[in-house]
């Protein structure tokens, strides 16, 4: 094979596998409660990690009225329009989950109704909630609130974001070394 198909072969590869690609990162920590909730989460009212019931694993999160509610704060907000995933599993009793509450960076909120009614059924429903997020904002926390008519469990919070990764190192030195290449292919050709 000539040089200079070689090095711009090797450049072409090197730009390829460097250039940004985006990549789907789950944002929340212990999303199935599989674990003690960390910092990032807060309880208040009558809430507790539960073996009761789950929708995956062996723990859920129970809500056991409408004083008790679940917050998870980010550390860093998140652009709404990077999110690509926002959704939970939901077991009651009877009667619906009260609301869920998105707090922004700008000091607002926002609420879903998403989850009206789970009709008195005592298997697991999931729930999308990614239409009910304000465009343009920042989200910063999201807060699930339970209801006053049976105890409301809560499974496998999925929240994910398109975000554009980084290139791995071993790509910086496939692009570095495609410069090289054509770098020397440039200077050979300059010699005659």
């Amino acid at each position: 094979m000539k040089p200079r198909f070689l090095a711009a072969g090797l450049l072409l590869a090197a730009l390829a596998a460097s250039a940004p690609a985006l990549a789907d990162t789950s944002l929340i920590d212990n999303a199935s409660f599989e674990s003690a909730l960390g910092s990032a989460w807060s309880t208040s009212g009558t809430a507790a990690r539960s073996s009761d019931t789950a929708y995956s694993g062996s723990w859920s999160l129970a809500l056991a009225d409408a004083d008790a509610s679940l917050t998870y704060t980010f550390a860093t907000g998140i652009d709404v329009a990077t999110i690509s995933a926002l959704s939970l599993a939901v077991q009651a009793d009877s009667g619906p989950l009260n609301y869920v509450v998105f707090g922004y960076s700008d000091g607002s909120t926002g609420t879903s109704f998403a989850i009206d009614d789970l009709g008195g059924s005592t298997g697991w429903a999931t729930f999308s909630l990614l239409a009910d997020l304000s465009a343009g904002e920042t989200l910063t926390s999201l807060t699930i609130y339970g209801n006053t008519d049976a105890v409301t469990y809560i499974d496998d919070i999925t929240l994910t974001s398109s975000v554009s990764a980084v290139p791995e190192p071993a790509a910086w030195a496939l692009y570095v070394a495609g410069l090289l290449g054509c770098g020397a292919l440039v200077r050979r050709r300059q010699r005659g």
